[in-house]
C-alpha cells in the first residue's frame, strides 16, 4: 500500500530491489499509472473475486486508502466498474436501431473470443458476480485509520443503489445475481445502520420485485437463491457479517 501511495503521488520507488522509479518522471505519469491501476484492481473483480469471494477484502481495503489520498483514482475505480458492468452503476444500456447486437452486448459486459463468438451465460453471470463482490467489498468496508473522510461508498449509496435498481426492468438473470452478491456481503452494514428500513426494503423485493425476476429468467439458480436468502434473512432479522472483511484499523491511511 505505501509503495502504490508513493506511485501514485510520484514519489521515487524502488522496483525489484534495484531499480528506482517515480511516475512524475514524465508528464502523463502519475495518470497515466492511476488509471493502470485502478483497471487492473477491478479487472482482479472478474478473475480473482469470481473464484475466491473472501479475496474481495483485502483488494477493497487497498483501493478505499488509495481513494482517500486520491479522489481521482476513485472515479477512475468507479468508470472502470461501469464500464465492466454497467448495472452497478445501475445503468441499462438501450439498444438502437442501428446498433449491431455484438456492440449491444458489449455495452451489457459481454466478451467475444477472436472468432467472435459471444462468451457464454454462466460464464458472463461469473464475472458479473465478481466484478459485484469487488464494489460491494468496498462498501461494506471500513474506511482507512486515520482517514478524516466520509465513506465514497458507504450505506447511503447502497441504498441509492439497491432502491434505484429495483426500480429498473429486469436484466434476466444479471438483476437477481447482482442483488443477492450486494445483500449478502453490504447487508449486515444495512441493517446496522437502517434497521427496520432495511427490512421493509427486503420485503418489497421478495413480494414485488422477485415476480419481475422470476418473470424474465433464463437460468433459475439466480432467482431461486435470491428468494432463499431473502425468505430466510426475514424470518431470521439479520444477516451475518462477511466473511473475510478486515477489521476496523487493520488497514491505517499513508500520509503524505
Amino acid at each position: 500500500l505505501e509503495n502504490l501511495t508513493f506511485l501514485l503521488s510520484g514519489k521515487p520507488i524502488t522496483v525489484k530491489e534495484q531499480h528506482i522509479v517515480s511516475a512524475a518522471n514524465h508528464p502523463s505519469g502519475i495518470r497515466f499509472c492511476m488509471g493502470m491501476l485502478a483497471k487492473k484492481i477491478v479487472r482482479q473483480g472478474e478473475d480473482v473475486m469470481s473464484s475466491k469471494a473472501e479475496a474481495a477484502f483485502s483488494f477493497a481495503s487497498v483501493s478505499l486508502a488509495l481513494w482517500d489520498n486520491f479522489p481521482d483514482f476513485g472515479k477512475l475505480l468507479l468508470a472502470y466498474f461501469y464500464e465492466f458492468c454497467p448495472l452497478l452503476a445501475p445503468h441499462i444500456p438501450l439498444a438502437r436501431q442501428d446498433q449491431a447486437d455484438k456492440d449491444y452486448y458489449k455495452a451489457l459486459g459481454y466478451k467475444y473470443d477472436d472468432k467472435g463468438v459471444i462468451e457464454k451465460q454462466d460464464m458472463y453471470l461469473k464475472r458479473m458476480t465478481g466484478l459485484a463482490r469487488l464494489f460491494a467489498a468496498i462498501s461494506a468496508s471500513h474506511k482507512p485509520q486515520g482517514s478524516s473522510t466520509d465513506h465514497p461508498l458507504g450505506p447511503k449509496t447502497v441504498w441509492h443503489y439497491l432502491s434505484t435498481l429495483v426500480n429498473l426492468k429486469p436484466v434476466p438473470d444479471l438483476t437477481a445475481t447482482l442483488l443477492l452478491v450486494m445483500l449478502e456481503i453490504t447487508g449486515n452494514m444495512m441493517i446496522i445502520r437502517y434497521k427496520s428500513q432495511f427490512f421493509k426494503l427486503l420485503l418489497f423485493i421478495k413480494s414485488s420485485y422477485l415476480p419481475q425476476l422470476e418473470a424474465v429468467k433464463t437460468d433459475g439458480g439466480p432467482t431461486s437463491r435470491l428468494d432463499t436468502f431473502l425468505t430466510k434473512i426475514l424470518q431470521d432479522k439479520r444477516i451475518d457479517p462477511p466473511k473475510g472483511i478486515l477489521p476496523r484499523g487493520f488497514v491505517k491511511k499513508i500520509n503524505l
